[in-house]
């Protein structure tokens, strides 16, 4: 079960997101750039990394059998107020601070992660309260759509953030609303969410700078299922003349209910920044699959579905169409797709002919020298698990960009280049890929002072292109060389920081400071907060420093800062934190 799944709700509003850029230039990091590097890339120097939703309210949902509710008067939900903050969050200070949305590296910029988001839905009546609050597990940019508008707007882009949420609470009278009173049934702990972002835009204004608006679902969850992604059906792009007018999109067959419902909240292309749809419409199909003799020609569903702006507002781009028996019995074995025309013969996005998807349940990973990331395998055909089938991650090189050099960090010990999972029963593998121990030899000199290396594993020819967001690469070469720009198409990213031989008693001019000094100078919206680069200041907050740093050791994904902070620089740090307080 999935967002997709009923009950469930959606909403719409706007975000902020307050992101560094500075850190964009691996030139930036030199320590003899004492005024850094000032580029393309940095639009927004003072950043300081917080991300939050802005005036979200629901605007539908839809109940455990199907019923569409879109007044208050069916549901007190509708209208109600989702926010960013836990309860009570406007007047008491959180503990860290607002939620962070963090990139992964300079080269990899379009796998950002949120930490620390926390969700709350209220709704308040005379003399009554409901107050529902989660933790959002983190989560990075899925489906990154660089053109969705075609005119007018800074950012034409858009993507989503999907993910789990957890430690769900249900405070007050749940009968104040049947559609969350059945969620709580259904799924109380743990709910999936989705939404997706788009109109970011920089402004003179500052309620508009920095913000775009937020569209998004939230429904129930069943433990075993992928946090980041809906393991059943995806249509990605075909032959078609117009296929670029759409994007990549999960659907899913409702066996229960006898429909077919599409996610195409990220997936319609619009005329301009607050402009209709280039096609208001499309219309579900049944298409033969590759080698399958049971289906002549497509079944066009009716009525087609909405693709309005209207319609992307009210369901987050949720629609569904009917099936009748014969229909779904059809889906068992055959493709589904997108017609713009019930006549037309080329469907505008389809799954793959062979039917096949698989995806990666993580996309991001930072490891230490030494440690290890495991790598989740989804595997299906036509939403049924894929068995026996070799899922083989090549570590792809690109000419001119020094990445995934070099690649023994990743492939050693007996590990080859492609690594290969192969699925079980359940259509599901896992791949374990351990850093190499100690110092990173042969690192590119442009990675010397960022001090780390980032590997983009996928098979870009092969069952990647079977869930492409968009157009298929080009096939890597018997090298393993693929030309730019599909260097960022590697579908998981594994940031490897180095190591060094351990300095037993540090100082500050030497091994400390320039650690410091370098965040100062990344991140200069620190200096509202704390002077980073200056020793007395830095000790006199010993304490909550080396408090984060602890937490940063033991829960790695709660803290963004293993953003560029190696295990090594850490504990050199609390070393000389500990010499410092003797």
């Amino acid at each position: 079960m999935s967002y997709l799944d009923t009950p469930r709700f959606s909403f719409l509003g706007g975000f902020h997101a307050d992101v560094p850029t500075r850190n964009n230039d691996l030139g930036n990091y030199a320590p003899d750039n004492s005024i850094p590097i000032v580029t393309p890339g940095d639009w927004n120097s003072n950043g300081a990394g917080g991300f939050g939703f802005r005036r979200c309210r629901v605007t539908s949902a839809m109940t455990k059998d199907g019923r569409l509710i879109d007044s208050a008067a069916g549901d007190r939900l509708i209208g109600a107020a989702i926010s960013s903050r836990p309860h009570g969050g406007n007047t008491l200070p959180r503990e860290f601070g607002d939620a962070k949305i963090v990139d992964l590296d300079p080269f990899q910029r379009r796998l950002s992660t949120i930490f620390g988001l926390e969700i709350t839905i209220e709704i308040n009546t005379s003399d009554d309260q409901l107050i529902v609050n989660g933790k959002m597990e983190p989560t990075c940019f899925r489906d990154y759509w660089n053109r969705r508008a075609l005119g007018g707007m800074l950012m034409p882009a858009s993507t989503t953030f999907q993910s789990i949420l957890t430690d769900v609470s249900w405070n007050g009278s749940l009968d104040l609303s049947p559609v969350l009173e059945q969620l709580a049934n259904a799924s109380e702990q743990t709910l999936s969410i989705k939404f997706n972002v788009d109109r970011f835009a920089l402004s003179n204004d500052p309620e508009q700078n920095l913000s775009g608006r937020l569209i998004g679902t939230i429904g129930p969850y069943v433990e075993g299922e992928p946090h980041q992604f809906v393991a059943q059906r995806r249509l990605v792009w075909t032959a078609a003349a117009k296929t670029s007018q759409f994007w990549a999109a999960p659907c899913q067959v409702d066996r229960r209910r006898q429909k077919l419902v599409f996610d195409l909240g990220n997936s319609v292309q619009v005329v301009s920044t607050g402009g209709p749809a280039i096609n208001q419409q499309v219309h579900a199909a049944i298409l033969p699959t590759e080698g399958s003799s049971k289906l002549a020609k497509s079944v066009v569903l009716t009525p087609p579905l909405n693709t309005s702006n209207q319609q992307l507002e009210l369901t987050a781009g949720i629609v569904e169409a009917d099936l009748d028996d014969r229909q779904s019995l059809l889906l068992d074995e055959q493709r589904i797709g997108l017609l713009l025309s019930p006549n037309d013969v080329q469907p505008v996005l389809a799954e793959h002919p062979s039917g096949k998807y698989i995806d990666v349940e993580e996309w991001v990973y930072r490891l230490d020298p030494g440690e290890s990331a495991t790598i989740r395998v989804r595997a299906l055909r036509l939403g049924q698990p894929l068995v026996a089938e070799q899922v083989p991650f090549y570590g792809v090189t690109q000419p001119g960009y020094d990445i995934n050099l070099p690649l023994s960090v990743l492939f050693h010990d007996g590990v080859r280049n492609p690594a290969i999972a192969v699925t079980g029963s359940d259509g599901r593998a896992t791949l374990k890929l351990t850093a190499q121990p100690g110092t990173i030899n042969g690192l590119p000199a442009s990675r010397k002072y960022v001090d780390s290396q980032i590997y983009m594993l996928g098979d870009t020819a092969g069952w990647q292109a079977w869930g492409m967001v968009g157009p298929p690469v080009t096939p890597a070469s018997e090298n393993n060389e693929i030309a730019p720009p599909n260097q960022r198409l590697g579908i998981v990213t594994i940031l490897v920081f180095n190591t060094h031989d351990e300095i037993a008693a540090p100082t500050w001019d030497e091994h400390v400071g320039p650690i410091f000094e370098r965040y100062a100078k990344l991140y200069p919206a620190m200096k509202d907060r704390i002077a980073l680069d200056l020793r007395e200041v830095v000790l006199q907050n010993a304490t909550t420093i080396a408090a984060s740093l602890q937490l940063s050791r033991d829960d790695p994904q709660h803290m963004p800062v293993t953003r560029d902070l190696s295990a090594y620089d850490r504990d050199m740090i609390l070393r000389w934190l500990e010499q410092e307080a003797k």
